[in-house]
């Protein structure tokens, strides 16, 4: 959305908010979040810290409820929360273990940390949990290697 502010802009300024209500009211009702005005989009359109954006990616979302597992995995690692998310979201609605390996392997140097030697320790309790519903997840950088050959 932030990309193309200034289409967006037109949307929500005050000469066509109350035309454009009905349509944001929908998409908002779909879950979208929504700027109801010029100023509202410019606010969430400012670009955040990238500290304030990992701490979100790490903590809300699938993986948020992910990390309660395991936090020191997930808190090792925030330069692969994004791409966990990612393949958390393609298991559960984008076709299974199949969706979730490709983005694994599209990301597959941000899954290294995880299943590094450094870190599979802290891991392993989330790749165990995640196993249970039938994700597969690499248990080491040689099965990550593997599975994306």
């Amino acid at each position: 959305m932030c990309q193309y502010e200034g289409v967006f802009d037109c949307n929500v300024g005050p000469e066509n908010i109350d035309k454009c209500l009905p349509l944001i009211a929908a998409v908002q009702g779909s879950g979208f979040r929504f700027p109801e005005s010029a100023e509202e989009l410019r606010s969430i359109c400012q670009a955040p810290e990238p500290a304030q954006v990992q701490d979100n990616i790490c903590s809300d979302g699938l993986l948020g409820k992910a990390r309660d597992f395991a936090p020191t995995c997930i808190d090792s690692c925030p330069q692969a929360c994004e791409s966990l998310e990612l393949a958390l979201q393609a298991y559960l609605t984008k076709g299974g273990q199949p969706a979730a390996k490709k983005v694994i392997c599209q990301y597959e140097s941000a899954f290294e940390c995880p299943v590094g030697p450094e870190n599979i320790g802290k891991c392993l309790p989330l790749i165990a949990k995640v196993k249970g519903y039938g994700f597969r997840f690499p248990e080491s950088a040689e099965e990550l290697r593997s599975t994306c050959q």
